[in-house]
């Protein structure tokens, strides 16, 4: 029998600015309670897959909209590149297989 965890929408923010105007989302605790997730995960689960599916991050809607400067855009991508290579390496310390797929509230070119 094979173990899958799956979660969603962590919507983290680390070196993205700003918040999501959302008061409930608590997107900059993200790189918190991954690290808690991390001991849950490789003490308790152990799964055979690790599935993260959608809305990874809480990218700006100037960035996800081309809304802006280009200036301004051009640094939410890099910001945003930035935070998927930290969940990414997360991802991979962990030490099992991993699959992510990008939401509605991820931009798709800093995620690829």
């Amino acid at each position: 029998m094979h173990r899958n965890l799956q979660f969603t929408d962590i919507h983290l923010r680390a070196a993205l600015p700003g918040h999501s105007g959302h008061v409930n989302r608590s997107s900059r605790l993200g790189p918190t309670l991954l690290e808690k997730l991390a001991s849950r995960i490789v003490h308790k689960e152990s799964p055979d897959l690790i599935a993260l599916t959608g809305d990874i991050l809480d990218v700006p809607h100037d960035l996800l909209q081309g809304t802006g400067n280009h200036e301004y855009r051009a640094n939410l991508e890099s910001a945003a590149t930035r935070d998927y290579v930290a969940v990414r390496t997360w991802l991979d310390e962990l030490g099992f297989p991993w699959l992510a797929v990008p939401g509605n509230h991820d931009h798709k070119p800093a995620f690829d």
